[in-house]
């Protein structure tokens, strides 16, 4: 298997390097939602603490993992592509 990417490519530096994206200094709880490309089946139970990025919008940070994530995927997973995203409820 090797090493993943993710070790080589943290996500933070993935956003600078790749994306030209500003990083906050803020962590909001995401939820998100995408669909594999290959099969076309939506998983809805993507919800983590996220670093926001960009213009602070959760469209804009979930799509930031998500680019991420297919760039440090092994070779035999799929992508996953942008369905939806919002920020959770603070508690």
């Amino acid at each position: 298997m090797g090493i993943r990417k993710e070790v080589l490519m943290p996500f933070i530096k993935f956003v600078q390097c790749h994306l030209k994206l500003i990083i906050h200094d803020e962590k909001r709880k995401i939820e998100g939602v995408f669909k594999y490309s290959k099969t076309g089946e939506i998983d809805k139970g993507d919800n983590f603490q996220a670093i926001v990025v960009g213009n602070r919008e959760a469209e804009t940070t979930y799509k930031a993992y998500l680019k991420w994530n297919n760039y440090i995927k092994y070779d035999y997973e799929n992508n996953r592509e942008y369905v939806s995203a919002k920020w959770g409820i603070k508690k």
